[in-house]
């Protein structure tokens, strides 16, 4: 589908909190989804781009033994020092690893 895992999940999310079933959706025309899906969406804050172009590293550090989200965000500060605090740092990261949390 060459989506990611975090959107598939979003979808899913999407659908039971508005109690649509596959069926229903699959039946919806074009014009429907997109009204259905449309929202006032802003756009990424430089901030969140900057962080992003990490994500590939960080996934591939997290599969070593020893290295943690933390020695991460530790990392990511000393270069960016006005960038996230820890708790944003994993919430935008926690979609883009392998881990179960």
């Amino acid at each position: 589908m060459r989506l990611s895992r975090n959107t598939i999940t979003k979808y899913i999310d999407f659908f039971k909190r508005y109690q649509l079933t596959s069926y229903e959706v699959s039946a919806m025309i074009l014009e429907e989804l997109n009204r259905l899906f449309k929202t006032d969406k802003k756009d990424k804050s430089q901030q969140l781009l900057t962080l992003e172009k990490y994500f590939p590293y960080f996934v591939k550090e997290l599969r070593k033994t020893g290295v943690t989200k933390e020695l991460l965000w530790q990392e990511y500060l000393t270069k960016h020092p006005d960038g996230y605090k820890l708790s944003q740092f994993r919430y935008w990261l926690n979609g883009t690893d392998d881990e179960k949390h």
